[in-house]
């Protein structure tokens, strides 16, 4: 790390109220290939210089977060909420597996994917207070977060709560943008955390780091989302401190953070409110079409993923999944093929049915295409 980076890292003052952004804490940035390149330094990085054993991985998640958090040397244990159609533990269920596990680190992912279940700001502050109480390390991957652009959307705020707790030392934070636009396959993430930790990345990472050239483009995202999102919670000015750390960055990123055009930023807004109607219409029709079929669902609190248990033809989650793909050509993916546990799955899903997860993110004639295949396919082997 040069003695730039480190002098603007460490020089860092607390403003005398909530910090409100990672940037204006003792924290750095690191540009990544994708979400998945984060997590998987994020655990390389525990592993190897804090000296983490076992990861806590907290609701259902992706294959990939197991795979990482084995291929770094690590174990883990995975805990789902107790409540019958609820998937995301709340604090005192994490408390408790973490008081069973001995884990020192804990995986979340807000929202849950493929859940799309949120912790609201106090269950999110109580977990922050509990991880500073034992010292437990705290992976956040807030892929697909954004700003509230549409009512049936919330927001997590979660610098409010280690701002409060100054956590942000022991707090690795992952993102990406191309789930946050539901782009898939858009291979650029940033990681957030201490100085050592982007240390770690930059000494690490071999290859494969992101064009520079986009780096404007993703400042331009990232500033209007905050600003937005900072309009919409009727904050103030940015933090004299948080300036100061812009000072870092390139002349057509300290543009865009200034946010002098207004009407491009206006665009901006109208283009994500159009993205999020989208989510929001697609989960209204996808709620109106499958009932009766449709047994229960989870509420989609962020995000553009859910979960719905229906009826199946077949037991075997993956078998029931082949069949709908080689009838319906529709592609599902049934919760088991979120957990390293089978057990948790099974036990999740009434007998005779199953949860899957229903992608809201889609042109609207593709996605109602889509469930009408799926409704279809249900009613024929009722």
């Amino acid at each position: 790390m040069s003695d730039r980076r480190s002098q603007r890292s460490h020089g860092t003052t607390r403003s005398s109220t909530s910090w409100g952004s990672p940037l204006d804490a003792p924290v750095d940035a690191a540009l990544t290939v994708g979400a998945a390149e984060g997590v998987r330094l994020s655990f390389d990085f525990l592993r190897r210089v804090r000296g983490a054993e076992k990861v806590l991985v907290a609701g259902p998640q992706y294959s990939i977060v197991h795979q990482t958090i084995l291929s770094a040397g690590l174990t883990f244990r995975e805990v789902f909420a107790s409540r019958e159609g609820v998937f995301l533990p709340g604090p005192a269920e994490i408390e408790a597996a973490l008081d069973a596990s001995g884990a020192t680190v804990l995986f979340l992912s807000e929202p849950n994917n493929p859940s799309g279940e949120q912790h609201s700001a106090a269950e999110f502050d109580e977990i922050v207070r509990i991880l500073k109480q034992r010292g437990t390390h705290l992976v956040l991957d807030k892929v697909s977060a954004d700003f509230a652009a549409h009512p049936d959307i919330q927001v997590l705020n979660y610098g409010a709560a280690l701002d409060r707790y100054d956590y942000w030392n022991r707090t690795l934070v992952v993102d990406g943008l191309a789930k946050r636009r539901a782009v898939s396959g858009l291979r650029f993430g940033y990681a957030v955390g201490s100085p050592e930790f982007i240390e770690f990345i930059e000494n690490q990472r071999f290859g494969g780091c992101p064009p520079l050239v986009a780096v404007s483009g993703i400042a331009r995202d990232l500033a209007y989302s905050a600003h937005l999102q900072r309009q919409r919670l009727g904050g103030g000015e940015v933090s004299e401190a948080l300036w100061q750390r812009f000072k870092g960055l390139n002349d057509a990123s300290r543009e865009l953070l200034a946010v002098s055009d207004t009407s491009e930023v206006e665009e901006y807004r109208l283009e994500l409110q159009d993205m999020y109607q989208t989510i929001a219409d697609n989960r209204r029709f996808a709620q109106e079409t499958l009932p009766p079929w449709q047994l229960a669902a989870t509420p989609l609190h962020a995000g553009f993923n859910y979960l719905a248990c229906i009826p199946v033809p077949d037991a075997d989650p993956l078998a029931f999944g082949r069949s709908l793909y080689d009838e319906a050509r529709v592609s599902c993916f049934p919760l088991a093929c979120f957990t390293a546990d089978t057990g948790l799955a099974s036990a999740k899903s009434p007998e005779g049915a199953n949860w899957l997860r229903i992608t809201c993110a889609s042109d609207r004639p593709v996605f109602e295409g889509q469930i009408t295949a799926l409704r279809t396919f249900l009613a024929n082997h009722a």
